[in-house]
Formats: C-alpha cells, structure tokens, sequence
C-alpha cells in the first residue's frame, strides 16, 4: 500500500515529507526493522526545514533546490573518458580470464581421467560445535559412570565385605553410593 500510494507520484513537491517519514517509522516499527540514525536525521532535517520555508516562503519548493545541487554535484565527480577507460580495461580482463576457461577445464578433465587430480577442502567454523559436542560427550559419559557406581555399589550392600558399619551394610557400599551421587550432580549440573 505504501509503494502504490507514492508510485504515482508526479512530482517530488507533492509528497508531504512529514507524513512519508511517519509511515516508514510506523512500518518498520511492525516489521522490527531497525532504521540508521542517519535516516532518521536527515528526515528530521529536511522535515524542519520543509515547515520552516513553508512558513517563510511557501512559493520556494526545497525539493527543486535539493534536486539541481545533486544533480550539479554528480555532473562534477563525473569523468566520462575515465569511466570509460576503467571499464574497458575491467572488461579486457575479463575477456582474458574467459579465455583461460577452456584451457583449465581441459586440464581438469585430464587430470580426473589420468587419477592425478587433487581436491583440498578446509573446513573452518567447526571448532566451536565439535568443542560443544566433546563438552556434552564427556559428562554423558561421567553421568553413565556415576549410574554403573551407584548399581554397583548397590549391588554391594548385599555382601558381607568388611569392613561393615553398624546397620550391617559395607562401609565401601556407603561410600560408593555417596561418591556416585555426587559425581551424578556435578556431571548434570555442567551439562547445563
């Protein structure tokens, strides 16, 4: 609706700065788009500068001004025949550079046939996943540890090991459990 409602548009004096800086603010509002300070400090600009010419000229149209200064500025920076020579000698390279296709291919295609062709990859931005992956791995692997301690331990209870505390279960039984226990806390808590 925005683009149809200024794509008709004839002339740039027709346009209230005011209201098209509102509905760009309001529509990037809804769509979370962030807009540069610059923007919004040229459109503050331009639209104090439009109220006050309105006021104290109303027949001097600013877009006019603004449009022949830009235009008088990109006729200046302009350099045709040097333009010209620096996409020419762009475009030479470039001629060269396709020459070379057919050649490389050539060269490709015989070194894959002949078994000498060798392709290198380098993988980058893997260190942070793999060190995440090792991190989960290696208090899975102590949390399972803590789990075969604790079976075990309890498995122990059931013996006559000696030593032995006073309610008759062994004293390495007691500290197995307790030792798996918080093994098991620590490897959960640094999964997190």
């Amino acid at each position: 609706m925005f683009i149809e409602k200024y794509m008709n548009v004839k002339s740039v004096s027709d346009i209230n700065v005011t209201e098209v800086f509102e509905e760009v603010m309001s529509l990037a509002a809804k769509n979370h788009v962030s807009m540069p300070g610059r923007f919004t400090m040229l459109a503050r600009s331009l639209t104090t500068l439009e109220g006050v010419i309105e006021r104290l000229c109303p027949d001097l149209n600013i877009f006019d001004i603004l449009y022949d200064k830009l235009k008088a500025r990109a006729r200046q920076n302009m350099n045709i025949p040097r333009e010209l020579l620096e996409k020419g000698q762009e475009l030479v390279k470039a001629g060269k550079k396709a020459a070379r296709i057919p050649l490389l291919a050539s060269e490709v295609l015989e070194g894959m046939v002949k078994g000498k062709t060798k392709v290198r990859f380098e993988l980058s931005g893997y260190e942070e996943p793999l060190n995440r992956i090792f991190h989960f791995l290696r208090y899975t692997v102590l949390t399972l540890v803590a789990l075969v301690l604790f079976i075990g331990s309890c498995i122990l209870c059931t013996t006559d090991f000696k030593p032995i505390l006073p309610n008759g279960v062994p004293l390495l039984a007691v500290a197995g459990i307790v030792f798996s226990i918080a093994l098991a806390i620590f490897s959960i808590k640094k999964l997190k």
